[in-house]
């Protein structure tokens, strides 16, 4: 497991094939190149080598996750006070089994917690490592009893 992605190999692979015209996407747990013709042999072996890091890198990309970023960073610098910031997108969201604390957004299973785009956007808003796969960042908040 990579401590931080954002140290990964995977970031310089992604960077260079940017730069060299071939755009890579990911579907679930897929990772696209596109033109194909224009990946080498060496560069599929890197995909696929590095491809946890390289859907995560994907995913911080994302556009959800950089206005969460954005909403938390702006939070940071009007709460740099607090010991421990509650950074949320929206607040006054009671704590549900199967919707973020921080934005209100549907979770993957029937847990508390952020959802993967929070989880994400809080750790860059903060400077946090963040280690691939995904699944480790998952905020789980002590089980609610009913």
């Amino acid at each position: 497991m990579t401590p931080d992605v954002l140290q990964s190999p995977a970031l310089e692979l992604l960077l260079r094939l940017e730069r060299e015209g071939i755009q890579v996407t990911a579907v679930n747990e897929r990772v696209f190149a596109r033109p194909l013709e224009r990946l080498t042999s060496a560069d599929r072996n890197a995909l696929r080598e590095l491809k946890t890091d390289v859907l995560v890198l994907l995913r911080i990309v994302d556009d959800g996750v950089q206005r969460r970023r954005e909403a938390f960073a702006a939070q940071l610098l009007t709460d740099s006070q607090a010991l421990i910031p509650n950074l949320a997108v929206r607040q006054g969201i009671i704590p549900t089994a199967g919707q973020c604390v921080s934005c209100g957004d549907a979770l993957e299973s029937p847990r508390y917690g952020k959802c993967w785009r929070c989880c994400l956007a809080w750790r860059l808003a903060l400077g946090v490592p963040i280690a691939s796969p995904l699944e480790a960042m998952f905020d789980e908040a002590p089980r609610l009893a009913s």
